[in-house]
């Protein structure tokens, strides 16, 4: 039988009306607020301009509460339906998973992936159209009307270095559960469907347990192009199976869920391999935003080199890896830096698992703010295993502040 309690994180808690997008209507009845008598006659004199200047603000709070009634009149409509289309899906249901694998369902089957898209979980049930986080929010509004807890889920770094992709979780049986209602599936095992970290903690298992969800309306090729005369994806399986791969599943990270910082991270991992042909260089020496080198392609980082240290595009941090490194030797980890957006922009270094010997901070100065070069560098030593991890970042969050990164070093000192 469906729980009637559960104990969950304080983060799922909180119920949210979304208001629903008017935009239009309002421009509509702002014009007809005006009397048509007082668009076509000449203007007032100027000793009834505050008697008209009245007339029109009391027009405009007149339109401003209809279209408020208006506006709550159709999201609770749509509320109702919403909550009737629920209750229909899930009718025989006999646990929250079943419960969930029917919304994730009907989603799939029934939400045209477009770019339409919209945050607000009940245009997107209105109109049957939305991408990824539309369906996902969509998900979450339907699983919480049976009073199952719900989230957003982002994943970063899925298919693509800082590709992105949003699902689902739902909380049952003292867990988080993974539900993909737009790729159109989900992960089981013994019956039970598998949470994100049971999923990356074997992926091998995971894939040989897919489900997919056949009935889709989704159709193949980008977003953006006209869906009318594109073909209906023959097999959901065959997308399944292209979307979530081993590499896919081994290099997506998890990012947060809705209403926490978004952060994309970039994962390199250097070995000591890699240095044992000399310096590994990511970029080039040319002010560039991108470079793309075959270092820099192993790493996958050189299409976001530019603004790995700023907030000026994304929100990105590194995650630098190194294994295999000479346990007594010092590294150094050089980030060749051309340009600041101001000065006393600081971004850090912190270690897990080795030392920094020295540059655990970089602050930018009007130099760099007036594009003369700077190099910031991060010397450091591994553990005796020959590993250490650096997470490169910076606690600055504004859009447009960032520092601009020609080019990544890392080097064997002597």
């Amino acid at each position: 039988m469906v729980q009637a309690t559960r104990s969950v994180p304080d983060a799922t808690a909180g119920r949210r009306t979304r208001p629903l997008a008017l935009a239009a209507a309002v421009g509509a009845l702002v014009l007809l607020a005006v009397p048509l008598r007082a668009r076509s006659e000449a203007p007032a004199p100027p000793s009834q301009a505050p008697d008209s200047t009245k007339r029109i603000a009391s027009d405009l709070q007149r339109v401003a509460r209809t279209l408020e009634e208006v506006k709550s009149k159709q999201d609770l409509l749509l509320q109702a339906m919403l909550s009737e289309k629920v209750d229909k899906i899930t009718e025989g249901a006999k646990s929250d998973q079943e419960i969930s694998l029917a919304v994730a369902r009907w989603i799939s089957a029934n939400i045209a992936n477009t770019s339409a898209g919209t945050s607000d979980p009940y245009l997107v049930f209105a109109t049957r159209s939305g991408l990824c986080g539309s369906r996902a929010r969509l998900f979450v509004e339907m699983v919480e009307r049976k009073s199952i807890p719900a989230r957003l889920f982002n994943m970063y770094n899925f298919g693509q270095v800082g590709g992105g992709h949003s699902c689902a979780q739902a909380f049952y049986d003292g867990q988080w559960h993974f539900f993909d209602a737009t790729y159109a599936g989900v992960f089981m095992r013994d019956g039970k469907v598998l949470s994100w970290e049971e999923i990356v903690a074997n992926p091998e298992s995971a894939l040989e347990n897919m489900v997919v969800f056949e009935n889709t309306l989704d159709r193949s090729g980008g977003v953006d192009q006209d869906l009318v005369d594109r073909p209906r994806v023959e097999s959901n399986t065959a997308r399944m199976n292209s979307a979530y791969t081993l590499d896919s599943l081994r290099n997506a990270r998890s990012a947060g869920f809705l209403g926490y910082p978004k952060v994309k991270t970039v994962y390199p991992v250097v070995t000591g391999e890699d240095l044992s042909r000399g310096a590994l260089t990511i970029g080039k020496i040319d002010a560039s935003r991108s470079d793309v080198t075959p270092d820099g392609v192993r790493q996958k980082i050189s299409e976001m080199l530019g603004v790995s240290l700023g907030t000026t595009w994304e929100y990105i941090h590194t995650q630098w890896t190194f294994r295999d490194l000479e346990a007594d030797r010092t590294y150094a980890l050089r980030y060749h830096l051309y340009f600041a957006t101001e000065p006393d922009l600081t971004v850090w270094a912190k270690v897990e698992g080795g030392t920094i010997v020295s540059g655990e901070t970089f602050a930018s100065t009007n130099d760099l703010k007036s594009k003369k070069p700077a190099v910031w560098e991060i010397r450091f030593q591994p553990a005796p295993d020959g590993s250490c991890s650096i997470l490169v970042g910076y606690d600055f969050r504004e859009k447009g502040k960032g520092l601009y990164i020609d080019q990544i070093e890392i080097v064997a000192l002597e």
